[in-house]
């Protein structure tokens, strides 16, 4: 082992600015690394720039990242085969690192997958550091995945890689997920599910104001349900809600999901009264993020139920841990967090309605409620015991002997459960 403290290292290729998740969630596990005595390094992309208050070593890595194919200037600017190039800037930039330091990709997505399956098969990963690959994405919606069943077949070969388990680690942001690529294509992915926010690491104040506030956050978006906000509101203002209920809703697209349909369903929108239907239509930096968070009573995520089925919400983790309430579709990763009463599951626009006037007349109900979520997740899920999961899985104590699937047929669900 190298002298010194053990590096962890925070990789991400989609890393490329100041704004967005990739950065937040980058300064989450920076924060929980160094509560654990870890020397933390970023491998980022080229264009990035981190700002002095983030008081990391950063190196400017890779030139790929999961947004670049609908990009309207960056997809003309692809290599002929990403995921060689990805490979070949990880061998550089993990050269110098030690075999008990440990690699961490937050969001791993399609070229990133063929990369490491490259890695795993052509590179010395027996001298390399410990690498760890986490997906919120599901095989059919992975984004940054090149055309045809190039993807798939090599998500086979992770089956029968001796390095799975020894020196690379496959892990899923939500439970459901982690089974569904186990299951499906024979090689251990294990679930690590999101942290709470740093700021969120007690009991939050509870708002005591009179009108329930209703919040949509993040991106605007069809599969995030943004085009069933107009709809949501009408039913809403039929059932007598406005002066009871207020709607909050950041509308700002972004480059993936903006179409004419959402730049209507905003125009919609914008013609009710302020006071009832309040709309952001700029970008936010984290804190106004969170103040907004805050602020409400109800987060609303009506996302689509096939998409959501197996992917995760970074939104919806955050608005459990800061004791919100959630409204959102049942069959849904979102559905699966409301554990204590805590908002509803619904399967349509007027059930969604139907929930919120109810929570307005039960508001103390709810807030308890949401109150009792918001506890439990920040106590099995705090920054610590994220990091913790993933340094520990590298124990010889927790390795699984290295029998490959294709000799046994699949991998066992007792095996999925060893985290």
């Amino acid at each position: 082992m190298a002298a010194g403290k053990p590096r962890f290292v925070v990789a991400d290729p989609s890393l490329y600015d100041e704004q967005g998740h990739h950065l937040y969630l980058a300064r989450q596990i920076t924060h929980a690394a160094r509560l654990l005595g870890l020397d933390v390094v970023w491998l980022t992309h080229q264009h990035f720039v981190p700002e002095p208050a983030d008081e990391v070593k950063a190196r400017a890595v890779f030139s790929v990242t999961m947004y670049d194919r609908f990009h309207p200037v960056r997809k003309h600017e692809l290599p002929e085969h990403p995921d060689r190039t990805l490979l070949n800037e990880l061998v550089n930039a993990i050269a110098d690192l030690d075999v008990d330091d440990h690699v961490f990709f937050p969001t791993v997505f399609g070229d990133l997958f063929d990369a490491l399956a490259l890695y795993t098969s052509d590179a010395d990963w027996q001298r390399g550091p410990c690498i760890h690959a986490c997906t919120p994405f599901g095989p059919d919606v992975m984004p940054g995945k090149q055309p045809g069943t190039f993807f798939s077949e090599n998500l086979k070969r992770f089956r029968t890689a001796a390095a799975i388990d020894r020196k690379v680690f496959f892990w899923a942001e939500i439970p459901q997920l982690a089974e569904h690529y186990t299951l499906r294509y024979g090689f251990n992915v294990r679930p690590l599910l999101l942290p709470p926010p740093r700021q969120f690491s007690a009991d939050l104040n509870a708002d005591d104001s009179d009108v329930l506030t209703a919040t949509f956050l993040g991106a605007a978006r069809e599969e995030k349900g943004f085009l069933l906000l107009p709809e949501l509101v009408r039913h809403a203002e039929s059932l007598g809600l406005p002066g009871k209920l207020r709607f909050v809703i950041h509308c700002k697209p972004k480059l993936v999901g903006s179409n004419q349909s959402i730049d209507d369903a905003i125009r919609t929108l914008a013609s009710y009264p302020g006071d009832y239907v309040q709309l952001v239509d700029m970008h936010l930096e984290e804190e106004s993020y969170l103040d907004l968070l805050l602020a409400c009573h109800v987060a609303i995520q009506l996302y689509d139920k096939k998409v959501y089925r197996l992917k995760g919400s970074m939104v919806s983790v955050e608005a459990i841990c800061a004791d919100k309430c959630l409204l959102t579709h049942k069959e849904t990763f979102c559905a699966s967090l409301i554990t204590q009463g805590g908002g509803a599951a619904v399967d349509t626009v007027e059930e969604a309605a139907a929930a919120l006037a109810h929570m307005a007349d039960n508001k103390s109900d709810y807030r308890r409620r949401a109150q009792l979520q918001g506890r439990a997740y920040r106590s099995e899920n705090s920054l610590e015991k994220y990091v913790a999961r993933i340094i520990r899985q590298t124990d010889e104590s927790c390795a699984i002997p290295f029998f490959p699937s294709s000799m046994i047929g699949h991998v066992s669900p007792t095996l999925l459960r060893c985290y």
